[in-house]
């Protein structure tokens, strides 16, 4: 009688930890698919940087230019490059893909890496990111550094602009 109380208890006990565990998930995966980047900064354009103006509904890029000189240029709107932009960074910490992934492929002990921040100017057709981040040095001491780097509109890393 004892032991069947003891086994009761164990199995009620499991039950909650599979109804607290659930409960979590589906709390953590609304708060996630609210489409908001916590630690995702939108810069504010430096007073140097050229500032292009675009119609609200449509952004117009340039796709190509053809052998005989011409531009092929095809409109986007602006909810769609938004889009693919948001689609970069990372929901969970705001991280930059692509650009974390350069980092950490980089670095002494990737599994140190630490993401603080990321921050972000649209240039049109490139983006400016930069991200801080904690991780080791080569003497095993842990330090910040940031890395500047110039990103296209799908994510993909063009050039290191600054690093420390």
């Amino acid at each position: 009688m004892l032991e069947e109380q003891k086994l009761q208890k164990k199995k009620a006990k499991k039950r909650m930890l599979w109804i607290i565990g659930i409960a979590a998930f589906v709390i953590i995966a609304a708060l996630s698919d609210q489409g908001s980047h916590p630690k995702v900064k939108k810069e504010q354009p430096h007073i140097n940087d050229k500032i292009e103006k675009h119609t609200p509904q449509e952004s117009l890029t340039t796709d190509s230019i053809n052998a005989d000189g011409t531009v092929t240029v095809t409109e986007e709107s602006a909810e769609d490059r938004q889009e693919k932009i948001k689609y970069q960074f990372s929901p969970w910490s705001g991280a930059h893909i692509k650009l974390e992934r350069y980092i950490k492929g980089n670095m002494n002990d990737p599994d140190s890496y630490e993401h603080i921040e990321t921050t972000y100017s649209d240039k049109g057709s490139y983006l400016i990111v930069v991200t801080k981040f904690r991780g080791k040095n080569s003497f095993g001491g842990k330090v910040i550094n940031y890395v500047k780097a110039k990103v296209d509109l799908d994510g993909n890393v063009i050039k290191i602009i600054d690093n420390e």
